[in-house]
């Protein structure tokens, strides 16, 4: 089976990137220091790569030129982008 190529003029990536956190449980204050982000991954249409933040769309219509379910991620937290082919 051959990989097709999207018919959208968007590329499409995977974005991995840090996530702020939560933690709801009592801890030492040493061990609340070596907490670290979240490592996300987002899969989608790449709608915008700006200087200050990634514009993602889950869904891409063709027929009226619209995008849905958007996801927007500050640039400074993420840490890659693979374009998938």
């Amino acid at each position: 089976m051959s990989r097709k190529k999207s018919e959208s003029n968007f590329k499409i990536v995977i974005v991995k990137w840090g996530d702020a956190c939560t933690i709801n449980e009592t801890m030492k204050v040493s061990e609340a220091k070596e907490e670290d982000l979240y490592l996300r991954e987002s899969v989608g249409f790449l709608v915008k790569k700006g200087k200050t933040k990634i514009t993602l769309s889950m869904t891409y219509d063709h027929a009226d030129d619209n995008v849905d379910v958007i996801t927007i991620i500050p640039r400074s937290w993420v840490k890659e982008i693979i374009e998938l082919k």
